[in-house]
C-alpha cells in the first residue's frame, strides 16, 4: 500500500505503532525475528500467509524501517517515507505492509431516510419474503454452521429477539469470536451492519449454527478474520459470508494477493465464500475519474454478490445514484486475470483500458432500500438495504442446499458458470454507471438472480 504523503500530526516518541512483513518462505522467520529483536521490537507469527505482524516504539520502528510515524485526523497512526530494509532481509521478504492504520473498508449497506425513525408497519420485506420471492427450496438449515465476517459492531440480544419473535422462530445459536483484537461493542458502529447480516441470515437458516468473526478494519485485519474462519476440523463453518470492501485501488497488489490467496484456501477446505460487490456503482465511490470493482469481491475464489430492484413488477439492476441511494457495485477487475470459469460468458472489457479480466459480481439478489430488507435495530423496526443485504440472503441458500447434501458445495464458482448457469435469471436492463445490463452475464449483476429450487437440482 503506497504511503500517503498528506501531512499529519507528529506522534510522541514511545508512542507504540506497527507493521508487517511478509515472508516468501518461512525459513527466512529466524533472521527477521533477530533483526526485529535488535531492534527492540515485538512480532506474532501468522502462519498461513507468513506474517511476523510487528509491534513496538515508534522510535525504534523508525530506527529499524527508516520510516517516520504522524497521526491522521482520524486519530490513526500512518508511517511515511520509504521503507529501508538491511540486504539479507530483501531475498527473504516479499514486501511490508499494515503501514496505515485507518479504517481500510467499508459496511455495504443502505438505510432509508426516515431510519432515524419507526419504519412504518408493512414497510419493507422480512428475508423470508426474499426467499420466497427466489424460489428458495424448503429447509431450516438445521445441522449447518455459517461464519458471518465483519470489521467492528455488534448485534443486542433484545434486538434479535424482537426480529425473530416476529417470525415466529427462535434466536438462532450464535457465537462471536474475536479475532486479533476485534471488538464486538454494541455500543459502537457498525452495529447496524452486523445485525442485518444475522437477521438476515438467521431467517433463511434458523436451525444452522452461526460463528460471527470479529477483526481490526485493516488488511491485517482481514488476513487475521479469514485465518481465525478457516481452521478447518469438525466445526470448519462450510459457508462465509462478507458485507465489507473497498476499492480494489486501495489496496496494495500484496495486499490484494494475500487476500485472494486466504480464500483459496476456503475453496481447498470445502468452504463457500459471498462477498457484496459494493454499493456505489461502477466507481466504488472514487473519484479519480476511473471505474473500481469491490475487493474482496473481485477475488476469483469468492462469489461476488450484486443487487437489484424492483421497478413496474419486474426486476432491473439496482441503481439509485440520482438519488444519492447507491447502486449495485461491478465491472471489470484492474488486477485479478480472467479465471476459466468467466472466459464462456462474455465477460465486457474494461472501462478503464479494455482489458477483459474477472467480472464482478458472479450473481445478484434484491439490494434497493424501497421494498428492501425490514429488521429490528436499535430497539426499532428500520428499512435497510444494499447488496450487505443480498449476501447474507444468499449465504443463505446455498446453506440450505447445503443441507440436502452428503457435502457442502464448497468453492462453487466453476459450477454456478457451467451446468448450474440455467438456475439463474439475467437481469437485461439498467446499468451502474459504465456498464450496462445485457442479455447473460453483465458486469452489474453477473449470471442474474437465482431460482433456488432449481440451482438445487442443478447442483444435484
Amino acid at each position: 500500500m503506497p504511503v500517503p504523503p498528506t501531512a499529519h500530526a507528529p506522534v510522541a516518541m514511545g508512542t507504540e505503532a506497527g507493521l508487517t512483513l511478509v515472508l516468501k518462505t518461512e525459513s527466512g522467520r529466524d533472521a527477521c525475528e533477530a533483526f526485529l529483536a535488535a531492534h527492540h521490537l515485538r512480532s506474532e507469527w501468522r502462519a498461513p500467509s507468513l506474517r511476523l505482524c510487528v509491534r513496538g516504539r515508534v522510535d525504534d520502528l523508525g530506527a529499524a524501517f527508516g520510516l517516520r510515524w504522524v497521526e491522521a485526523s482520524s486519530g490513526h497512526l500512518v508511517a511515511q517515507g520509504e521503507v529501508t530494509l538491511p540486504p539479507d532481509l530483501h531475498s527473504i521478504l516479499r514486501g511490508v505492509m499494515g503501514l496505515d492504520e485507518r479504517p481500510r473498508m467499508r459496511p455495504h449497506l443502505r438505510a432509508k431516510a426516515f431510519a432515524e425513525t419507526a419504519a412504518p408497519e408493512g414497510e419493507g420485506c422480512f428475508a423470508t419474503d426474499f426467499a420466497a420471492r427466489y424460489g428458495f427450496p424448503p429447509g431450516n438449515g438445521a445441522g449447518q454452521h455459517v461464519g458471518l465476517l465483519q470489521l467492528g459492531g455488534a448485534v443486542a440480544q433484545s434486538d434479535l429477539a424482537a426480529y425473530f419473535g416476529a417470525l415466529g422462530l427462535k434466536v438462532p445459536e450464535m457465537v462471536l469470536v474475536p479475532v486479533s483484537g476485534g471488538d464486538p461493542n454494541p455500543a459502537k458502529d457498525p452495529r447496524w451492519e452486523m445485525t442485518l447480516d444475522v437477521e438476515v441470515l438467521g431467517a433463511i437458516v434458523p436451525g444452522a449454527k452461526l460463528s460471527i468473526f470479529v477483526a481490526p478494519n485493516s488488511a491485517d485485519g482481514l488476513l487475521d478474520l479469514v485465518e481465525a474462519a478457516l481452521k478447518g476440523g469438525p466445526d470448519q463453518p462450510t459457508v462465509l459470508s462478507m458485507s465489507w470492501g473497498a476499492a480494489e485501488s486501495a489496496w496494495g497488489a500484496l495486499e490484494l494477493e494475500l487476500v485472494s490467496d486466504a480464500f483459496q484456501a476456503a475453496a481447498g477446505l470445502g468452504v463457500t465464500v459471498l462477498v457484496s460487490s459494493g454499493d456505489e456503482g461502477s466507481a466504488d465511490g472514487a473519484t479519480d475519474g476511473k471505474q473500481h470493482v469491490n475487493f474482496p469481491a473481485s477475488s476469483p475464489w469468492v462469489l461476488g454478490v450484486g443487487g437489484t430492484q424492483r421497478w413496474d413488477a419486474k426486476e432491473i439492476v439496482w441503481n439509485a445514484l440520482a438519488e444519492q441511494k447507491g447502486a449495485t457495485g461491478g465491472g471489470v477487475s484492474d488486477y485479478f486475470e480472467l479465471p476459466d470459469w468467466q472466459k464462456d460468458v462474455a465477460v465486457p472489457k474494461s472501462a478503464n483500458d479494455g482489458a477483459v479480466r474477472r467480472g464482478v459480481p458472479d450473481l445478484a439478489a434484491h439490494a434497493a432500500e424501497a421494498g428492501g430488507y425490514r429488521v429490528f435495530v436499535d430497539g426499532q423496526w428500520r428499512v435497510l438495504g444494499g447488496t450487505s443485504a443480498a449476501a447474507p440472503l444468499l449465504a443463505g441458500l446455498v446453506a440450505r442446499i447445503n443441507a440436502t447434501r452428503p457435502k457442502p458445495l464448497g468453492y462453487l464458482n466453476p459450477a454456478l458458470y457451467g451446468a448450474a448457469k440455467t438456475a439463474l435469471t439475467p437481469i437485461t436492463e439498467g446499468g451502474n454507471g459504465a456498464y450496462a445490463a445485457t442479455e447473460g452475464y453483465s458486469a452489474c449483476t453477473g449470471l442474474g438472480v437465482p431460482d433456488g429450487a432449481a440451482l438445487l437440482k442443478a447442483l444435484t
